[in-house]
């Protein structure tokens, strides 16, 4: 598989995961953006050569930076960082205090 490929394969993989995200099936994506539900299948396969134009569109509609797609970690951190933000106070704290006690033990 040559670098091109994979590459496509990525961010179709992050596409799925963002849509997914934002609770949006195939065909609602599809219909946010005006194309099928098969055209985010192979979208989301890899087989799509987007345009930079298309990935600030796509990003518009999920409500993102076109940056997002092109970050390794970004997904999983904003992930983590969404799921801390809805704690009530109380679990923030609990949070904040078992990592302090995790760092000073490292």
């Amino acid at each position: 598989m040559n670098d091109l490929v994979k590459f496509k394969k990525t961010i179709g993989q992050r596409i799925k995961r963002i849509r997914k995200s934002r609770n949006l099936n195939q065909e609602e994506f599809g219909s946010l953006i005006g194309v099928s539900k098969q055209y985010i299948s192979s979208l989301e396969k890899g087989n799509v050569n987007l345009t930079t134009d298309k990935y600030v569109e796509y990003a518009e509609a999920f409500g993102i930076n076109p940056y997002e797609f092109f970050i390794d970690d970004y997904d999983e951190t904003k992930e983590v960082i969404d799921k801390f933000n809805n704690l009530d106070e109380r679990n923030k704290a609990v949070v904040v205090d078992m990592l302090n006690i995790m760092l000073k033990q490292s």
